[in-house]
């Protein structure tokens, strides 16, 4: 105990004493050492929390459950585990959801962190929905032809902390205390983990990335404890003045001034006025069920509408053959290279889109200079009293322009979903909007009542993979089913990417109707991540991806 209080206190800035530049003046030493005391108190308190709150957080992965008292799924056994601890003590989904939301940014940070943006809902026990738009904003909302870098403005933490404000019960320190526990205490990285690593590090010119990535001297290795102090130290600050100091205080211009250096415009006046939108969100319904997802420019609009399609007669939902596997792949072949084209243009109107669909032509000329958003993560959280939450996380690509800032996170990279390579704009695409993103947070009312919370990770996967379990799931299947079949992809280039299984027919009948076609190791982290959670009268179906570090839990 002592040993980690320690840590703790070199943590918070201010704690030692320099002699050398004590005041004569009995007020001044006064007033220092009070401050000082205050921070050691605030050290313990802090300490007490981790402690308790946090304990020792489980670290297995389990792929399906069922319970009534609540349920999570996510990308990291530990952003699970965090989530379950904040439910036990009484949190609701919210409290939950942001828990879990940090704790990513701690396990998972290739995809997502406190540097990154997001997309947002929440559903109250009673079918009310809300939507969030954390999506990151241009320098000054004033556009650039070519900026000089990718850097993004930081949106996350202002978007969990105010869903936190707005409907969790629980206050910042709490539901923070697992990620600043685990960054103190470390975590073993996963295999996944480094095999990211191993390929960012021969990617990466940047010293502090490299030293970071490689704290002996060598690629980190999986089972290898990892230790963040730098980004605990920033997390502690956040908690104890709710983003304040990150926003407006000493890490803001810290920031801002690290970014500056490596070419970013952003002043300190960008991240002290950003705040995230709540906004209104699409609905569509089908049947007794009622889809919701985040409008424009989230792409939960893409990914309904073509799960939409896919319900429609003709399509196998679990292809058996090749022309059936190749005829729901072309069909979201041609929602997702519509989304690269016209979305845009659907900011204001969302109906838009339909007849975007409708008049697509493929133009292979176009589609040359296109690029996929990369890596993102995802996750669901299910509450007792029936509050749902599903939310997407992005750096942009892995560990997003690869630059890490001095708080200790990696910056995403969303500057870049505001070129030509991303999107099609029009001239009058409001400066104050965010860039076009796959990211496609959904959740479902059954009758009026929360009944499914789904989404995931992957690029434009997460449009193809989410829309196709969600269709399944409106059909009946098991969430469980959803996530273990075998996944494929066609990309707007027509190359047909198919997950290995251990029966190889369709993959062999496919190859016969597509040239370009690439088989992938099972679980390849190109195949993204699902997460699940589905009510049926008050019991809770979650299931998570085993691609990845997928994991979920519930309380009984």
């Amino acid at each position: 105990m002592n040993k980690r209080l320690s840590i703790i206190c070199h943590l918070i800035p201010g704690l030692r004493i320099n002699r050398r530049k004590s005041s004569r003046r009995p007020s001044d030493n006064f007033h220092r050492l009070f401050g000082r005391a205050c921070c050691l108190l605030y050290a313990f308190m802090l300490f007490c929390t981790l402690s308790v709150a946090a304990s020792e957080p489980l670290s297995d992965r389990h792929f399906a459950a069922t319970g009534t008292g609540g349920a999570v799924s996510c990308g990291h056994p530990l952003a699970a585990a965090a989530a379950i601890k904040v439910l036990q003590s009484g949190g609701n989904a919210v409290d939950a959801a942001v828990a879990a939301g940090f704790m990513l940014g701690v396990v998972d940070f290739s995809n997502s962190g406190i540097g990154g943006d997001g997309f947002a809902l929440v559903c109250t026990p009673a079918g009310r929905v809300s939507a969030f738009d954390g999506s990151t904003r241009w320098p000054g909302l004033k556009k650039q032809a070519s900026p000089a870098s990718f850097i993004g403005l930081p949106t996350v933490p202002e978007m969990l902390l105010k869903m936190l404000r707005l409907y969790g019960k629980k206050s910042a320190p709490e539901v923070m205390a697992p990620a600043v526990y685990t960054c103190i205490k470390g975590f073993r990285a996963s295999a996944y983990l480094e095999k990211v690593v191993e390929k960012k590090l021969l990617n990466t010119s940047h010293p502090l990335t490299t030293s970071f990535l490689a704290p002996h001297g060598y690629p980190l290795r999986a089972g290898q404890l990892f230790y963040q102090p730098r980004l605990a130290r920033t997390l502690m600050r956040m908690a104890s003045d709710n983003g304040e100091s990150f926003y407006r205080g000493s890490d803001a211009e810290q920031t801002i001034a690290d970014m500056q250096k490596r070419g970013a415009l952003y002043q300190l006046q960008d991240l002290a006025r950003y705040r995230s939108q709540m906004v209104m969100p699409l609905r569509y319904d089908y049947g007794e069920f009622s889809i919701y997802g985040c409008p424009p420019p989230s792409c939960s609009l893409v990914t309904i509408k073509l799960a939409l399609q896919l319900l429609a007669p003709g399509h196998n939902l679990f292809p058996r053959s090749g022309n059936d596997l190749l005829g729901v792949a072309r069909l979201g072949q041609r929602f997702i290279s519509t989304k690269y084209d016209s979305l845009s243009a659907c900011l204001k109107t969302p109906a838009k889109f339909d007849e975007f669909v409708r008049k697509y032509q493929p133009s292979e000329a176009a589609n040359l200079s296109k690029v996929a958003d990369s890596n993102t993560t995802h996750l669901c959280v299910w509450d007792k009293n029936g509050m749902a939450v599903s939310i997407t996380l992005t750096l942009g690509n892995h560990f997003g322009t690869g630059e890490l800032a001095p708080g200790g996170f990696f910056y995403n990279n969303g500057l870049r979903n505001y070129t030509s390579q991303v999107a099609a704009y029009p001239d009058d695409y409001p400066a104050d909007a965010g860039p076009v993103s796959s990211k496609s947070p959904v959740i479902v009312t059954r009758k009026g009542r929360p009944w499914l919370a789904i989404g995931g990770a992957g690029a434009d996967r997460i449009i193809f993979n989410t829309a196709l379990a969600l269709a399944r799931l409106l059909n009946g299947h098991t969430p469980a089913s959803c996530i273990t079949a075998p996944r494929f992809y066609l990309d707007y280039r027509d190359r047909l990417t198919l997950e290995w299984q251990p029966e190889s027919r369709l993959a062999d009948e496919a190859r016969q109707l597509v040239e370009n076609t690439e088989i992938k190791a099972g679980c390849d982290d190109f195949f993204g991540l699902v997460s699940i959670i589905r009510n049926e009268n008050g019991s809770l179906s979650t299931a998570a991806d085993h691609r990845r570090d997928g994991s979920c839990a519930v309380l009984p």
